[in-house]
């Protein structure tokens, strides 16, 4: 794993941050999956919307949370641990895909880390600019930033 502050680190938040991202809806197959929930057994038949966000405590280090947030379409409230097992709840071919997906990330993870040793060298010659960075970090600021939102249902 690379430091968040390192260049490298940095570069690789903020493209994925500026990705666009289209609307897209996500159907949710509860009947399809193995393991029965209750508080997604709940929301079969419903439909909304969903976001999720990026939320950055700036200080001494940087800390960031991933915040969910739903609505169904009658404007009751989802509340977030039901948002992240309805992210786990997923049937095997979506958990094919999704490991799929990540041994992709994990190959560009590699690489990346690749470059990050090259680039080490290159912040060591460069010491007081960081330092000139870590006082700047030492004061916070928190931020809130938008990842995507999208429609979702569960069948």
């Amino acid at each position: 794993m690379y430091r968040l502050s390192h260049p490298l680190g940095e570069w690789v938040i903020e493209q994925g941050k500026e990705a666009a991202t289209t609307e897209i809806e996500l159907v949710f197959d509860y009947s399809a999956h193995p393991t029965k929930l209750s508080v997604i057994e709940s929301l079969v038949g419903q439909s909304g919307f969903l976001t999720l966000s990026l939320l950055s405590v700036e200080s001494v280090q940087c800390e960031q949370y991933l915040i969910f947030s739903a609505l169904n379409d009658d404007g009751v409230a989802i509340d977030e641990e039901t948002c992240r097992k309805l992210f786990h709840a997923t049937n095997p071919e979506d958990q094919l895909r999704l490991q799929n997906e990540l041994s992709d990330a994990e190959r560009n993870q590699r690489q990346l880390r690749k470059g990050l040793f090259e680039a080490h060298d290159e912040i060591e010659e460069k010491r007081d600019d960081l330092i000139d960075k870590l006082e700047l970090r030492m004061r916070q600021t928190i931020n809130t930033q938008h990842l995507f939102s999208l429609r979702w249902s569960v069948i």
